[in-house]
């Protein structure tokens, strides 16, 4: 993934500071090897560590924290950048938010299908954005499949988004 980031960068197909997300599994977080392969596949592409960005379930986050904040750790430290996916899916400890301190995290399609008719999902989202906000750290709303979605969240200060609307 991360060689074909660097040849569409030097192709001119994508600018010079795209990234790459690459979804991380519960075996690959556990296995010791981890850390050597993002840091050789780093290097071997030449692409800038703070362009790779790798996503952990909500659910991996709390099934073994201090598996998680180990290897999430010594990666951060080399610059890569950590993302929580489906959050609000499981657990949704906010607690979480303080103890990693991630670079972002995805708000679940399950919370943002229909907010904008939904009160209490709302107030929801909006606390989880708000505590986001003052940890800086990024919200995207995944799976926004409406304008309507788009709409709220974009009025609400969210500026990524992912789904099938665009």
């Amino acid at each position: 993934a991360l060689n074909q980031l660097q040849t569409w960068i030097e192709a001119g197909v994508c600018p010079p500071d795209a990234s790459m997300s690459v979804n991380v599994s519960p075996r690959q977080l556990r296995d010791e090897r981890l850390v050597p392969v993002v840091i050789e596949a780093v290097s071997r592409s030449g692409v800038d560590p703070e362009l790779v960005w790798l996503e952990v379930t909500e659910s991996l986050m709390m099934s073994d924290p201090v598996v998680a904040s180990s290897v999430l750790g010594r990666l951060c430290h080399l610059g890569v950048k950590v993302a929580i996916d489906d959050f609000g899916a499981g657990y949704s400890g906010l607690n979480m938010l303080a103890d990693f301190q991630p670079d972002q995290i995805k708000i679940d399609m399950n919370l943002v299908r229909g907010i904008e008719r939904n009160g209490p999902r709302q107030s929801i989202v909006r606390a989880v954005m708000q505590v986001c906000g003052d940890l800086g750290i990024d919200v995207i709303a995944e799976g926004v499949e409406s304008p309507q979605e788009y709409a709220w969240f974009a009025e609400h200060g969210v500026r990524l988004f992912q789904g099938f609307l665009f």
